[in-house]
């Protein structure tokens, strides 16, 4: 597993923070033979992360949510769970159906329970209900009766052997769920351009948008003239800082989780034509501002086109893991 890729000069996209870094909407049902069912996951390549749908699925399906009659949470506007970090916010809603049901005392017209959560990191809190009600209300307004087809064509997959008509629902289901995904993305698109820097005095407002801007700010690719080397892993940024004598002759040529050890394995190398001395490495973790855990070393001598191994422990439990690496 590749944890760190190059990062070249790309560009950012302009015109607002980017929320899809940051959240994860689950969209989930009741079956009645089933019990609770995912049926979407934004962003969608998460779903084919095995490790994190086995993390999230617990999480999701004990959340109190579940439980609450849709009378009640309504009352509530929604409903949350802290975990890990994150804030699982909740909202359950009935949608028109015309499915034939396999639980005694149900017909075709029973409507559908569906469980809308939305998870962001508990620094966000203050504007996580306002995602989670945009995201609702444009999801209702523009597929209410179309969650039906969507539930069928994901109880039809279960199928070993499918019908004809079980593969037209498949195919029309699958439509479906990629016009929710995209309506999803634009409303996260939508609310990260509104964000401004004056949005709100409030102090809770303001540590969250302070949280968004540090994070956006470390995406942004730096100047030519600084020539940092900035390297990622698939999903999250991190920073390989030089000073400004080291930047031609220091560079990060491996890094990796080791999962068994709980360990992390980086390899920088010495790639100038010179002996180096007097260097030190350190290695941050960092916890939402703050540098949280710190490892240092000293080296004494480093010969031109060494590579030195650095293993440190994986301290992080978040969702996405951020470190910064220093060479002085």
């Amino acid at each position: 597993m590749n944890f760190f890729e190059e990062k070249g000069n790309r560009e950012v996209e302009k015109g607002g923070i980017d929320l899809e870094r940051f959240c994860v909407v689950f969209l989930a049902y009741f079956d009645e033979a089933r019990g609770h069912q995912l049926l979407l996951v934004h962003p969608a390549h998460l779903k084919e992360d095995e490790e994190f749908m086995q993390a999230e699925s617990k999480t999701i399906f004990i959340h109190s949510i579940w439980w609450m009659s849709v009378e009640l949470q309504e009352e509530l506007n929604h409903v949350d769970l802290e975990f890990n970090g994150r804030n699982y916010l909740a909202k359950k809603f009935h949608a028109p159906s015309n499915r034939a049901k396999k639980r005694s005392g149900m017909n075709a017209e029973t409507p559908e329970t569906i469980v809308l959560i939305l998870s962001i990191p508990i620094n966000l809190n203050p504007f996580g209900g306002k995602i989670l009600n945009n995201i609702y209300q444009k999801l209702v307004s523009e597929f209410k009766n179309d969650f039906s087809t969507a539930i069928e064509k994901s109880i039809c997959e279960a199928k070993i052997i499918k019908s004809p008509r079980d593969k037209e629902v498949c195919i029309e289901g699958s439509k479906i769920i990629e016009e929710m995904r995209t309506t999803i993305k634009q409303v996260l698109d939508q609310f990260g351009k509104k964000i401004q820097a004056n949005i709100n005095s409030e102090d809770e407002k303001q540590r969250a948008l302070a949280y968004l801007l540090y994070q956006d700010i470390k995406k942004r690719p730096q100047s030519k003239a600084e020539n940092n080397l900035f390297f990622e892993p698939a999903r999250e940024s991190n920073v390989l800082d030089l000073t400004e004598v080291l930047r031609s002759k220091v560079s990060l040529a491996d890094a990796y989780i080791n999962k068994e050890e709980s360990k992390i394995n980086l390899t920088l190398i010495n790639a100038s034509n010179d002996d180096l001395d007097a260097c030190s490495v350190s290695i941050a973790y960092i916890e939402d501002f703050f540098e949280k855990y710190f490892y240092s070393v000293d080296i004494d001598y480093w010969f031109a086109g060494e590579e030195l191994n650095f293993q440190f422990e994986c301290v992080g439990k978040k969702l996405k893991e951020e470190y910064l690496i220093t060479v002085k």
